[in-house]
């Protein structure tokens, strides 16, 4: 029992001291990174697989219907997003923050703003984050993600064809 009190305190107190976890660096000046990728893909309700969905462009156009025919794998009304942000890993200051935000016309879908950490372990200066859209019908959805205070925003617009 003794043993197992001394490993939580020692991985409660390297955890809250780690540079990742406290949610910033000791300087106070911020660190660069860049927003450099928004990727989608919908998921199939039957199937429980997940579709590319190439952009370009700035646009990305599927096919979304609702009784799972046509050119996808399934009926589906939700999507996964993924955005990507590099920077310096070795950089001091402030972690950066992300804000993110999904909507269509006719609705509000998504809004995020959040502290994140680059990879120092493995030293690509990389962080990935990922959100779910759900019941996104077939309305044109606009993304837009960026680092805030750090002029890096990056917009795509998720484009869906209707069929039955």
């Amino acid at each position: 029992m003794r043993n197992t009190m001394t490993i939580l305190f020692l991985a409660t107190t390297f955890t809250l001291h780690s540079p990742c976890f406290a949610g910033q660096k000791p300087a106070e000046t911020p660190v660069k990174a860049a927003v450099v990728d928004i990727s989608a893909s919908l998921f199939p309700m039957d199937n429980g697989s997940f579709s590319e969905i190439k952009i370009q462009d700035g646009k990305a156009s599927f096919f979304n219907v609702f009784i799972g025919e046509g050119n996808v794998p399934g009926r589906a009304n939700q999507v996964l997003v993924v955005v990507k942000c590099h920077g310096d890993p070795k950089a001091k200051g402030i972690w950066p923050k992300l804000r993110v935000t999904a909507k269509s016309d006719k609705k509000f879908l998504f809004a995020k703003t959040k502290q994140f950490c680059l990879d120092e372990a493995k030293g690509t200066g990389k962080y990935c984050y990922a959100f779910w859209l759900d019941d996104v019908g077939t309305y044109p959805i606009t993304v837009i993600a960026e680092s805030v205070g750090q002029n890096s925003q990056l917009k795509r617009v998720l484009e869906f064809s209707k069929g039955e």
